[in-house]
């Protein structure tokens, strides 16, 4: 185990686009050349330039074309997920060597890469030469379905790149290409090849608590070994998880979708909002964040102010219990318009236990009185187990319906003062 230190803080000179932070969020990948840190972030396409000595702001420098959406799911559906940056030695067309980004390959769209040729004094220059990695990644691709790249870095022979695991199949790997013919492929701007044999050595990085440790970046050591950084993440694929999720509930545009999340971050969410949006859904978003990316996303965002947690990070406390309220007045205001109540009882109770049932005759006969021939009706709807509602029509009758029929009760005689109008398909002709 590698003990770390901070080295400094990646702020930037200037925001990499109007409406984002003046620092480089989300940084995936690290060089250092000289007196120089490259960072690259998987959600930008500009590689991030940082004095390793100083603290002064960073500059950025495009290495991708065209500019990602501002909203954080569109970005994020749109983003080359630049996952690794390495340096290549010395070749034909970059004598000094360059820098390589590579996108994680999990989409399509992330099959691209961006070549960055440096000086004799280690300086990045423009333009960056994009590279198309469909081939090499679709190569290995057979060998490992779920390819996640997420480190490069090179060894005297080899090019290499560190695939990341996740819950549902643990199995992170080193893939060993060689490094001549990836640098000559490069220089030539052909394709990277993966010709079989592939070198591919699977690592088994153990667990915490039973989620397993899966990649997420590495260097080489001179002696031919590698480094390595992994993470314990408890999920198989939040983003995806999410999204399949909404999909099973096949959303419209009829339909409003609330996300909940406190820190505004929740791949989980975001991919079950991203889903929503496609049907055409109305999104409500319920944080403890205002400044979350996803305001520019949803139709509207409800984000109570509570201010720092007692304890740092533990959004149980103050976040979690100021958004337990908000869904608690989001729910009881939706049962209120859909018609679940009659003044300020619950209606369309079901009547599954013995304690529902007892619920059920208070609200029945409070709504319609308690009188010999009402309570035996009662008594009979009540224990039948199907779902009571109360309704109040033109003339001020109170009607109990159970199981699609409905019976007339009595006239209103309780404390309510008001309801919604249910529409009751059939009546029984004996007691309507």
């Amino acid at each position: 185990m590698i003990r770390l230190e901070k080295l400094r803080e990646l702020a930037l000179r200037t925001a990499p686009a109007p409406g984002r932070p003046r620092h480089l969020s989300a940084a995936s990948g690290l060089v250092r050349v000289e007196d120089r840190l490259y960072v690259i972030a998987d959600d930008e396409h500009q590689l991030g330039v940082f004095s390793a000595e100083g603290s002064e702001p960073g500059t950025l420098l495009t290495v991708l074309p065209g500019r990602l959406p501002d909203g954080a799911l569109e970005r994020k559906a749109a983003k080359a997920d630049l996952e690794a940056l390495t340096r290549l030695p010395g070749m034909m067309e970059f004598p000094h060597g360059a820098l390589f980004a590579l996108g994680s390959g999990s989409r399509p769209n992330r099959e691209v890469g961006a070549l960055i040729e440096l000086d004799a004094w280690g300086l990045a220059g423009e333009p960056a030469i994009q590279v198309n990695l469909h081939r090499l990644y679709s190569a290995l691709r057979t060998h490992l379905p779920a390819l996640n790249v997420e480190g490069a870095f090179t060894t005297a022979e080899h090019f290499c790149l560190l695939h990341r695991g996740n819950k549902r199949d643990a199995t992170n790997a080193c893939i060993s290409l060689p490094l001549r013919t990836a640098l000559d492929a490069l220089a030539e701007g052909r394709p990277i090849m993966a010709t079989p044999p592939l070198d591919i050595r699977p690592f088994d990085l153990g667990a915490i608590r039973g989620v397993p440790l899966c990649f997420t970046d590495g260097a080489a050591l001179p002696d031919g070994r590698f480094v390595f950084t992994a993470v314990a993440e408890d999920t198989e694929d939040s983003y995806e998880d999410g999204a399949r999720a909404l999909q099973r509930l096949k959303p419209t545009k009829k339909d409003v979708v609330i996300g909940v999340s406190a820190s505004g971050m929740t791949p989980y969410v975001r991919g079950g909002l991203t889903r929503a949006r496609k049907a055409g859904s109305k999104i409500i978003f319920v944080t403890c964040d205002p400044r979350t990316e996803l305001q520019t996303f949803v139709d509207l965002i409800i984000a109570p102010a509570v201010g720092p947690e007692v304890i740092a990070g533990s959004t149980r406390l103050k976040a979690g219990t100021a958004t337990k309220m908000v869904l608690n007045m989001l729910t009881t205001t939706a049962m209120i318009r859909i018609g679940k109540t009659y003044g300020n009882l619950m209606v369309d109770v079901r009547t599954g236990s013995e304690k529902l049932k007892d619920r059920a005759r208070r609200i029945v006969e409070r709504a319609g009185g308690s009188h010999g021939d009402a309570r035996r009706r009662r008594d009979a709807l009540v224990g039948s187990g199907a779902p009571v509602v109360v309704v109040v029509d033109v003339v001020d009758v109170v009607v109990v319906v159970s199981g699609g029929t409905g019976t007339v009760l009595g006239s209103g005689s309780g404390d309510c003062t008001g309801g919604f109008f249910l529409r009751i398909d059939r009546l029984e002709e004996s007691e309507a």
